[in-house]
């Protein structure tokens, strides 16, 4: 397909029924078009057009056209391209309010990357999604992109995952060290200073050298990981003051803050 065909952009949301899609194509893009995240849903990236590298988590993978990235809720992640590229993705996030738990978990229990080609048939079902939009209203489009996304994330999950390898590298030892730390003590983690006597290096080295590979600090990192932790227990049921004490927030000042600048509303519009 050329580019023409993608210079355009698509949006559809509906958060009470759990999908929000975006469809892009950016024909001069560079890295500062391109947020670095969490959230709390899942995330299905297909991408069409692209020079770049996709991180998530500690892994790292070399990105090429009709490329496919599953990445699982309050996984960090983020792009990182060739400057002055271009650049053609969906992107569609969902809860199990949308798919099917466990047409979800079939999927993604599959790996987070795969190398599908141009001759895939989950390629063929995303490319057709370009045309569904321009030629349906809102709701029916909707009920495509359901029935598209299930039937893609069933193939999926038929997928060999021997076959598949997902071809990542892992980021340098040192912080995939401090990735496994963090993972491990989540909720108590109280400060940086603790954080450096445990790993035995010095402040100032764990700070720049996980804000120089994650392009965040470790500190906002940890915090947005417990302020998802404490948002997965709300919508368990547990109190917000609750969640924030067993998620590792001294105060609930602190959380209630966290939480609201993180999902755009109190704690207590979760439940």
């Amino acid at each position: 397909m050329s580019n023409s065909q993608f210079d355009k952009r698509h949006f559809t949301e509906n958060r009470k029924m759990g999908v929000a899609e975006n469809y892009v194509f950016l024909n001069d893009c560079t890295n500062s078009s391109f947020q670095k995240h969490f959230h709390d849903d899942y995330e299905i990236l297909f991408i069409m057009e692209v020079t770049g590298e996709y991180t998530i988590e500690n892994h790292k993978y070399n990105l090429m056209p009709y490329d496919l990235l599953l990445i699982k809720p309050t996984k960090y992640h983020y792009l990182q391209v060739k400057e002055h590229t271009h650049y053609c993705r969906f992107v569609i996030n969902v809860t199990t309010d949308f798919i099917p738990e466990h047409v979800i978990e079939k999927a993604f229990s599959k790996g987070e990357f795969f190398h599908l080609g141009s001759a895939s048939p989950i390629t063929k079902n995303f490319l057709k999604l370009v045309d569904y939009y321009d030629n349906f209203d809102k709701d029916d489009f909707l009920l495509i992109l359901k029935s598209v996304l299930i039937e893609n994330l069933l193939l999926v999950s038929k997928i060999d995952s021997n076959e598949n390898g997902e071809n990542y590298h892992y980021l340098d030892e040192f912080n995939t060290k401090v990735m496994q730390y963090i993972r491990e003590n989540l909720t108590t983690i109280t400060s940086l200073d603790r954080m450096a006597q445990d790993l035995y290096v010095s402040k100032s080295t764990l700070y720049h050298s996980f804000k120089k590979v994650m392009k965040i600090s470790i500190m906002q990192y940890v915090r947005n990981k417990k302020v998802l932790n404490a948002h997965a227990l709300i919508k368990s049921g547990v109190r917000p003051t609750k969640a924030a004490s067993m998620s590792g927030f001294e105060d609930y000042t602190t959380f209630y803050r966290s939480y609201k600048l993180f999902f755009g509303h109190s704690p207590n519009e979760s439940q």
